[in-house]
């Protein structure tokens, strides 16, 4: 499975902590999609937004395992979608779509590196992979 990443999971450290895996990438946008803040924390939600263009990367060949860890990391408020990367006409390809509220400020990938990713792979992902292994 070809997966399109537009938040921390751009990052290959947030990757590798949280399916003790690297992927292949490929650095790649999405038009007519933005990304945006959430009110509630630092992680994005990319939706739908005919002006904008989504920056990620196209994580090539997840396999189950991995993106059953991913999709699990993904709340409830997020849906998976068939979508066209720049360039990839002819490649299937999935992302996550954010199906709630979004704040009307996009997020900031350089800032999350810089702000926010050691708490990722500190506290985060640890801690949300604490619990997925004792279901």
């Amino acid at each position: 499975m070809n997966l399109f990443v537009y938040g921390s999971l751009r990052s290959d450290a947030a990757v590798l902590a949280l399916t003790g895996k690297k992927f292949k990438s490929i650095d790649t946008s999405l038009q007519g999609f933005g990304v945006f803040r959430l009110d509630d924390r630092f992680s994005p939600g990319m939706i739908e937004s005919p002006r904008d263009t989504a920056e990620g990367r196209i994580l090539v060949n997840v396999d189950r395992e991995s993106f059953d860890k991913i999709s699990s990391w993904e709340d409830d408020d997020y849906r998976l979608a068939q979508v066209r990367p720049d360039g990839f006409d002819d490649v299937e390809v999935v992302t996550f779509i954010k199906n709630g509220e979004v704040l009307d400020e996009h997020w900031d990938y350089e800032e999350f590196l810089e702000n926010h990713l050691d708490f990722y792979l500190d506290k985060d992902i640890p801690e949300f992979l604490s619990g997925y292994y004792s279901l």
